[in-house]
């Protein structure tokens, strides 16, 4: 049995944004940790692929 190593970030927010965030999950009746696990993490990580790969698409066409 291997050891998982775990990263851990600590993000500091405005209270505007907090509450934002706080709301958008409460109407999916889920935690702020669960919306950025299951939401905000893998959309960001789908559109920063999309963004690099336009980026390359445009350096190879140049």
């Amino acid at each position: 049995m291997g050891v998982r190593l775990l990263r851990k970030f600590m993000m500091a927010l405005e209270d505007r944004v907090f509450k934002k965030l706080q709301k958008a999950a409460m109407r999916r009746d889920i935690t702020l940790q669960e919306l950025f696990r299951a939401v905000i993490i893998p959309d960001w990580i789908t559109k920063s692929i999309q963004q690099s790969q336009l980026i390359e698409q445009e350096n190879w066409e140049n």
